[in-house]
């Protein structure tokens, strides 16, 4: 069994399976901190599928997009 770097409570079985280089428990994953904004989309009836994303690790950049998102009715 592992320990949480950040806390040292132990890490649960089930997530060392699934991520076997974790360091860290679910409450301190890094991952959480993480946003996704599509940029720009292809146009599905013509079969592109593609899109460009940009990945924001600002809590305050992700928590200003949200509210942009939800303003603009495109939050989901």
């Amino acid at each position: 069994m592992r320990n949480c770097k950040v806390c040292g409570i132990q890490i649960p079985e089930g997530r060392i399976k699934i991520l076997p280089n974790t360091v860290t428990c679910v409450e301190h994953s890094e991952t959480s901190k993480f946003a996704i904004n599509i940029v720009s989309q292809g146009d599905p009836e013509k079969g592109d599928l593609n899109q460009e994303v940009e990945i924001i690790r600002d809590p305050k950049t992700v928590e200003e997009l949200n509210y942009y998102k939800k303003q603009q009715g495109t939050y989901f």
